[in-house]
C-alpha cells in the first residue's frame, strides 16, 4: 500500500491483454508509449475543448503572478509549481514529476532515443513540457500551453480508468459491449476500488481467489468500513437504482472515485496529523525516527519513509 505520509496518484494506462500466466496481475496497469501521450496533447492543442478553456480560466490568475522570461512566458520550474498547485487543489492529486523540488528531473531515454514504456507518472509531466518547449523554440510556456498540459494529464487519468476497467472486465469474463446486471456491476466496481486502494498491487489466480482476497482485505484494511461506505455512496450517487449498468456508466464511477477520493481522504489526513502530534518530541514540530518507525506496531499507519525523505 502507498506510504501513510504520501499518496501519489499513479497516472497509468495499459495495453489490455489476457495474460497466459495463470496468475492474473493488476500490477503495472499503466504502460503507454510517448506517441500516445503526444497524440492526446495534440488533440488538446488543436481543439478548443471545454476542458482546455476551463483550465485556462483556472490557471489565469496564477499564471499572471508567475515570473516570466524575456519572451513573456514561464519556465520549467514555474510550470511544475503551477500544475502541482492546480491538481492538489482540484483533486488532491500528487503527481510524480510535478512535486516541489523535482524541477531538475528529466526522463531517461533508451539508446534509440525513445522513452521506454513506463508508468505515466514517471515521465509524462516532463515529456509534455519538453514537447511544448521544443515547439516554442525553447521560449517557455504560455497560458494556453500550460492549460494544454493540464488538460492532457486529466485526459490521461480518464484513459487510465477506462483501460484498468477493461482489464477488470476481462478478468471477470464480462462483456464491455452490453450492460451487466447491477450485482455484477457492483462486483466489478468493488474490484476496481480495491485495486485503487492498493495502487494496483494485486494478483489473483481466479475469481474465487480474488473473492478470498477481498474478504481478507476487508478484515485487515484499517478503516475499511468507512472507506466502503464512501465507495457505496459514490456508486449510488452516479448509478442510483439502475438495474443494469453499461461500461460507460461504470467508467464514470471510476472517474468519480479518482476525482473525489481526496474529500474522503481528508478525514484520514486529519487522523494522521493527530497521530503524528502524539509522537512529538520535546522539540516542537519534531518526531524522533525511532518513535516514528515503532509507531507502525501500534497504529494502522505504515511509517516507512527513509530518513532522506
Amino acid at each position: 500500500m502507498a506510504s501513510a505520509l504520501v499518496r501519489v496518484l499513479a497516472l497509468a494506462v495499459v495495453h489490455v491483454a489476457v495474460s497466459a500466466d495463470p496468475k492474473f496481475s493488476f500490477r503495472g496497469s499503466g504502460q503507454m508509449k510517448e506517441e500516445e501521450v503526444a497524440q492526446v496533447l495534440k488533440m488538446e492543442e488543436d481543439h478548443d475543448s471545454l476542458l482546455l478553456k476551463t483550465f485556462e480560466d483556472e490557471l489565469s490568475t496564477m499564471y499572471t503572478s508567475l515570473p516570466k522570461n524575456v519572451h513573456g512566458n514561464v519556465g520549467h520550474q514555474a510550470v511544475r509549481y503551477a500544475l502541482h498547485r492546480l491538481f492538489v487543489k482540484r483533486h488532491g492529486w500528487f503527481i510524480r514529476g510535478l512535486e516541489p523540488g523535482n524541477s531538475s528531473w528529466t526522463p531517461q531515454r533508451l539508446p534509440n532515443g525513445k522513452l521506454p514504456p513506463a508508468w505515466v507518472k514517471e515521465w509524462v509531466a516532463s515529456f509534455l513540457l519538453e514537447r511544448l518547449e521544443h515547439q516554442s523554440a525553447h521560449h517557455g510556456v504560455n497560458l494556453r500551453d500550460l492549460a494544454a498540459i493540464a488538460a492532457t494529464i486529466e485526459d490521461l487519468a480518464h484513459k487510465e480508468v477506462e483501460l484498468r476497467l477493461k482489464k477488470i472486465y476481462l478478468f471477470h469474463q464480462e462483456s464491455m459491449f452490453s450492460p451487466v446486471i447491477r450485482d455484477t456491476a457492483d462486483e466489478l466496481l468493488s474490484t476496481y476500488y480495491m485495486t485503487f486502494l492498493l495502487a494496483n498491487n494485486l494478483t489473483a489466480n481466479s475469481k474465487a481467489h480474488l473473492k478470498k482476497k477481498k474478504t481478507v482485505f476487508a478484515r485487515s484494511y484499517r478503516g475499511y468500513t468507512r472507506a466502503h461506505e464512501w465507495f457505496e455512496s459514490t456508486v449510488h450517487e452516479r448509478l442510483g437504482s439502475a438495474e443494469r449498468v453499461d461500461f460507460k456508466a461504470a467508467t464514470q464511477v471510476g472517474d468519480d472515485i479518482g476525482l473525489k477520493y481526496h474529500t474522503f481522504n481528508a478525514g484520514e489526513c486529519d487522523e494522521l496529523r493527530a497521530t503524528l502530534r502524539t509522537m512529538e518530541s520535546k522539540k516542537p514540530g519534531r518526531v524522533r525516527l525511532s518513535v516514528l518507525y515503532n509507531q507502525s506496531r501500534y497504529t494502522h499507519w505504515r511509517f516507512t519513509e527513509k530518513p532522506e525523505f
